[in-house]
């Protein structure tokens, strides 16, 4: 359900809903009434859950990256130019993240990524660089690092979905 968007997500709650039994053994009532006497009536219960539909970014529990893997086994973004099947795979979990932050920029953790898609590190930094210079991520801050602290921060992207058109992804 978490592809849909809030108006089909609630039709199919409420449907779920108008097939159980009531509780009250009052058919007149409303469902979200019978189930959830705290959320108003069901214009109230409506307007709440499409609210917090669409206040949702990702499955609680899992990160981002996690959630992003999920939705990639469902759906793909599919570059132009595709060179290799693992570079398809990369732009595809690149859109997949995007979608699950929303207006935010999305990181693309070499080390992490490499361990998902089954390559070494430098293959990711690759494939970030193929897809800059095709248009599908700009990068919205640089990466930086201190010696002095010993740390920094990762490189920030947006990845630009009209680059790569999202479809079901083949099984």
């Amino acid at each position: 359900m978490r592809l849909l968007s809030g108006d089909e997500a609630l039709a199919q709650v409420e449907a779920v809903l108008e097939t159980w039994s009531r509780p009250d053994e009052d058919e007149e009532q409303d469902v979200w009434t019978s189930w959830f006497a705290d959320s108003g009536d069901s214009e109230d219960a409506a307007m709440e859950f499409l609210h917090i539909w669409d206040s949702i970014r990702y499955l609680p529990g899992l990160t981002p990256l996690q959630n992003a893997i999920e939705m990639a086994k469902t759906w793909s973004f599919v570059p132009s130019n595709c060179p290799t099947e693992g570079y398809g795979r990369f732009v595809s979990l690149a859109g997949c993240l995007q979608e699950v932050m929303g207006d935010r920029n999305i990181l693309l953790p070499c080390h992490k990524l490499a361990k998902v898609l089954g390559c070494k590190p430098i293959t990711i930094s690759r494939y970030c660089k193929l897809a800059i210079a095709a248009g599908i991520l700009k990068v919205m801050a640089p990466h930086t690092f201190s010696c002095k602290a010993g740390k920094g921060t990762a490189r920030e992207f947006r990845f630009d979905c009209s680059k790569a058109p999202c479809e079901p992804a083949v099984s």
